[in-house]
């Protein structure tokens, strides 16, 4: 396993995964797919790649409240919601052919603070060599799945005290 890393990513190496990361913040999608279509162009360019099983968008957001009184999913039994406890839900979405396991959770702790997560992998699995061919379209399809995902989930008053910039 190999890990290089400077200010703003993280770039891991180990048997059949690549994995690069926004670390310790987020850049914005134009800096951080940059970095991205840089590493694999190099990548490929090595040789050392002959083909990609499976690309993985991945954003874990986390919140300061209790996201479930934030978000348009209600979870609830017999008119009673059950999100104002330990809560964790998770499940599949599919667009068109990515995947995102969508979970979202409160009461977690990260980096000694209490809130919640929503967390957001897309992925696309491929049977052949078809990824180095349409890379950078297949990424940015991906992050626009992601992306719409994410924002359809926060109810709009809340969305706009975030202050998004898109």
């Amino acid at each position: 396993h190999y890990k290089v890393y400077n200010e703003d990513y993280v770039l891991q190496i180990g048997p059949e995964v690549v994995s690069i990361s926004s670390y310790p913040g987020y850049n914005g999608w134009e800096n951080f797919s940059n970095v991205i279509f840089d590493c694999f162009k190099k990548i490929k360019g090595l040789g050392i790649i002959n083909n990609v099983s499976r690309l993985g968008i991945r954003y874990i957001n986390f919140f300061e409240t209790n996201v479930f009184n934030n978000v348009a999913l209600k979870i609830d039994l017999h008119g009673k919601f059950l999100t104002d406890n330990n809560s964790f839900f998770r499940t599949e979405i599919t667009h068109d052919d990515f995947t995102s396991n969508l979970q979202i959770g409160n009461n977690i702790t990260q980096n000694k603070r209490i809130g919640s997560i929503i967390d957001i992998d897309t992925f696309k699995s491929f049977k052949d060599s078809e990824f180095f061919n349409e890379m950078e379209v297949i990424i940015n399809r991906g992050h626009e799945f992601e992306k719409s995902l994410f924002y359809s989930l926060l109810r709009e008053e809340y969305l706009n005290t975030l202050n998004p910039v898109y």
